[in-house]
């Protein structure tokens, strides 16, 4: 069940909205483009409207992604690293690497914050 008062609402650049209770760590995690991602076993999710809702079901907090970061979510899924994402994203997108591997990785930064997915170091 998600409390009322589990709202807090997070605008990340121009594709992450996120409600939690609390914020985000101060700390900068150093997310690589080799990385890959996993995404945690706690966590629903269902596309609604072209966004992607979740569902943390260990802290029952939710989360929405516009249909950037749905787009994310989905590549994420794949198994692909990182880079791999962006590589991909700036095939769809006009916009200039350096901005594009700014926001996925804070993107990725925020989600493995909030105990969405796990950051693997192995290729």
């Amino acid at each position: 069940m998600i409390m009322e008062n589990k709202v807090d609402y997070i605008l990340s650049r121009y594709f992450v909205r996120s409600y939690t209770p609390g914020r985000y760590n101060s700390h900068a995690m150093h997310i690589q483009p080799d990385q890959k991602v996993q995404i945690s076993p706690e966590v629903l999710f269902q596309e609604v409207a072209g966004e992607i809702v979740l569902l943390d079901l260990e802290s029952e907090n939710y989360f929405g992604l516009d249909a950037v970061g749905a787009r994310i979510w989905s590549l994420l899924q794949t198994g692909s690293k990182v880079g791999e994402v962006v590589d991909v994203l700036l095939q769809e997108f006009d916009v200039d690497r350096d901005t594009l591997e700014t926001d996925v990785a804070d993107l990725v930064e925020r989600l493995a914050e909030a105990g969405l997915i796990r950051l693997c170091d192995e290729p």
